[in-house]
This record gives structure tokens, sequence and C-alpha cells, in this order.
């Protein structure tokens, strides 16, 4: 428990557990670098031992702070108060997730074998589901490892592929096929 105050610094571990931490600058704590300015003092807030089976891999802070979402090996997505780690688990059909971003208060993107948004008023499945090759299955699709909605134009959704990749989607059209740019020889996070 206890309150975490912002700015918030989290951490996600190898061993399924998230820490989240409160922090300030401190002036009267002398910088190791003169030129560096003020040190930053963090604070433990907070830390929930994990449960998703696996190292978590991404976390991320809702817009307004007052939520985190976290994912990773086990599958899950996971929804936590930021407040005092409070944690709400939703399965999903992914065995590993490799990104979860907040793109609005409500919504949260996931990319793993596809890329999955959620809404969390309605968490039993996602609102869109984005995969690679339209009509190719999940198990035959390049890992996806990174996820993120445009912010002036949230229809569109790109991420980074494990094939060095990078797919697009208009979400207006349903999110069918996707543009496909060979951007990379290696993982494209």
């Amino acid at each position: 428990g206890g309150g975490v105050a912002p700015p918030v610094v989290c951490a996600a571990g190898s061993d399924g557990s998230l820490s989240c931490f409160s922090a300030a600058l401190d002036a009267a704590a002398p910088p190791s670098d003169a030129a560096a300015g003020p040190a930053l003092r963090l604070t433990p807030a907070w830390s929930d031992g994990g449960g998703g089976g696996g190292a978590l891999l991404s976390v991320d802070a809702s817009p307004d702070g007052l939520q985190l979402a976290s994912c990773g090996e086990g599958g899950l997505l996971s929804l936590h108060d930021a407040e005092g780690g409070e944690r709400l688990d939703i399965p999903t059909e992914e065995s590993c997730l490799f990104s979860a971003e907040w793109c609005s208060p409500n919504e949260v993107l996931t990319a793993g074998a596809c890329v999955s948004l959620w809404d969390k008023r309605d968490l039993r499945r996602p609102t869109s589901r984005l995969l690679p090759s339209f009509g190719t299955p999940m198990s035959c699709s390049p890992q996806l490892q990174a996820a993120s909605r445009h912010p002036q134009h949230p229809h569109r959704v790109a991420a980074g592929a494990s094939s060095g990749a990078l797919y697009g989607w208009d979400l207006r059209l349903g999110g069918g096929r996707a543009s496909d740019l060979g951007a990379h020889g290696g993982d494209v996070w």
C-alpha cells in the first residue's frame, strides 16, 4: 500500500514483479557530476510480487497517471492501481506479450502474436485484433514486439516485429490488411 505522488518510476522484473517508486529531485544531495545537476531520489512506494508466470516485459502508466498496465511472458495483461498496486489480471490468447501501452485513459494496446486494443470498461475480449498478415493464423505470424497508436490520428496503429518489419494498420478499415515495411534486418522495437 501507500500512495504514489507523481512523478513515478516503475520497474518490471524478470521474476514477474512490478515495483513503483515516487521520484523527486534532491537538490541537497551532491551530484556525482557537477554538470549533472540535482540527484534523482527514488522512494519505494509499493511492490507486487507478480503472478503472471514469467518475466514482466513492459509497464506503462495511463495518461492520467492513475493506472499502470503490465504484461510479459505469461501472456497476461495486468492493470494496476498506481496508488497501491491493486491488480486486475486479464487473460489473453497470447503465450507472451512484449508490450503494453496506454493510448487513452480507457484503452491499452498490447503486442504479441497480434496487436490487441483493450478497453478497460469491457475487458472480456479486445475491441480490435490486428494481425501482420491477413488470414494468417496467430501461431504463424512474426512476433510483434512493440505497438503504438499515432497521437494525433488514433485510428493509425504501428507495430515492430521480430522479422525486422514495421507494420501499420488503419482501424477505420477494421484492422484488415497491414502495410508491411521492411524496416530493418533484425528485431524492431
